[in-house]
């Protein structure tokens, strides 16, 4: 329904509600006019009121959703350092002095680090990444990582640190 429907609605069920209290109770005297002058004036004044706020709400423009981050893709630029799959490990183990974290590698995203391996082909080369990557029109994505390189080229990446500036 649109808004001129609602106050249509609104507007006939309050002058019927009027009408039928009209009609079992004839009031007069002070307490009749006193009645019937809230009813005009509800009726007179109240629903332009409400006509003139809806149609004012109607112009406001909506309000702006926050800028979605652009996702950030790997590229061969990134890439520094060719590495073994060992040396990542050793590189990635946490020195935890309390024994909070695991001692295996990436400590506890040692799991989605093993899967991410055992995705790659044999053949893949290891090398470690860093980016600067904008991810929002007034920010930057610092990340860091290590990828499976293919052929000279990157296919898939582990991101092992990522803070925002």
């Amino acid at each position: 329904m649109s808004a001129l429907t609602n106050i249509a609605v609104i507007y006939l069920v309050m002058g019927i509600l009027i009408g039928l209290y009209a009609l079992r109770r004839p009031d007069t005297g002070l307490r009749g006019a006193v009645f019937y002058a809230l009813g005009l004036l509800v009726l007179s004044v109240a629903w332009p009121l409400r006509l003139i706020n809806r149609l004012a709400a109607r112009r406001q423009p909506p309000p702006q959703l926050p800028p979605t981050p652009k996702p950030f893709m790997m590229q061969r630029q990134f890439l520094q350092q060719a590495l073994t799959l060992a040396d990542i490990e050793q590189r990635e183990t946490p020195n935890d002095p309390y024994q909070a974290a695991p001692a295996k590698a990436f400590g506890f995203l040692n799991p989605q680090w093993q899967a991410f391996v055992a995705r790659q082909p044999e053949s893949c080369q290891w090398w470690s990444f860093t980016a600067e990557h904008p991810c929002l029109p007034d920010e930057l994505e610092h990340i860091e990582g290590y990828a499976a390189v293919v052929a000279g080229e990157p296919v898939d990446y582990f991101i092992a640190a990522k803070w925002r500036r």
